[in-house]
């Protein structure tokens, strides 16, 4: 399992599922197979985010775009490298 903490959230991957735990008590999963992309961006003002797209019928959508504070920008780049590591290994 690998975890990721932002501004507001808490988000795991156990090697098939996406966990969203939000601070106010709030979840969401998603699984692996329904997940299009992953990264962390960069907005104007320099704040970085974690941004996830999924697979939905018709299209793509995605999920509002964590904050990612200083310290837990290199986290996430962990996080996203395992991420996209095992959704890669399962395309095949």
């Amino acid at each position: 399992m690998i975890e990721c903490k932002t501004e507001s959230e808490i988000i795991t991957f156990d090697g098939h599922v996406i966990g969203r735990y939000r601070y106010s008590g709030a979840s969401e999963h998603y699984h692996i197979d329904f997940l299009e992309s992953v990264e962390v961006t960069t907005d104007k003002k320099g704040r970085q985010h974690l941004r996830f797209t999924f697979k939905q019928i018709g299209g793509y959508t995605r999920m509002p775009d964590p904050s990612l504070t200083l310290e837990s920008s290199q986290h996430a780049q962990v996080f996203v490298g395992e991420v996209m590591r095992v959704k890669a290994s399962r395309q095949g």
